[in-house]
């Protein structure tokens, strides 16, 4: 009887184990297929955006970033197309999530700034348009709008520095 009753034990007890052992070489091929289809839907975008259809650009950058919302690419063209789409405010957000996230996008710093300008944050805009005059000398709409920034906080005399 005992014997019986051990045996069905390990019987129970291999089952268990190949249903553990199955859910743990599953799950890494789900993941891996949310992370591709978010990676398909950012690519998606990005040709909407390239194409000026904003709207289409947006709905996949927003299917992409709930496969993988921490994805730096994903929230920097979701805010380029709320700077498109003149939504100031939720670009700020997306933006500042790419920031926090990845280093060395290309034209974040200024599209950070340039959130900043039109926020009417003209002290903050100011100094991210200077540091790019520095950073990158022959960034003429960077000059623009850092004269503009100073100029609305009425520094007249550095603005003319860079208009």
């Amino acid at each position: 009887m005992m014997g019986v009753a051990m045996a069905k034990n390990r019987i129970l007890f291999v089952c268990l184990l190949l249903v553990v052992l199955l859910a743990v070489w599953t799950l890494p091929g789900l993941a891996r297929g949310a992370r591709d289809k978010g990676q398909s839907q950012f690519t998606l975008g990005v040709f909407a955006f390239e194409n000026g259809d904003y709207q289409a650009a947006e709905n996949h950058f927003q299917q992409a970033l709930s496969a993988d919302g921490g994805n730096p690419y994903y929230n920097y063209y979701m805010g380029k197309v709320c700077l498109q789409k003149e939504d100031y405010s939720r670009a700020a957000v997306y933006l500042e999530k790419a920031a926090q996230a990845g280093k060395g996008l290309p034209d974040l710093a200024y599209n950070w700034a340039y959130v900043n300008y039109k926020l009417n944050d003209y002290a903050a805009a100011g100094k991210l348009f200077e540091a790019l005059t520095i950073s990158e000398p022959g960034n003429v709409l960077a000059q623009y709008y850092a004269g503009l920034s100073l100029y609305k906080q009425a520094k007249y005399q550095p603005a003319l520095t860079y208009l």
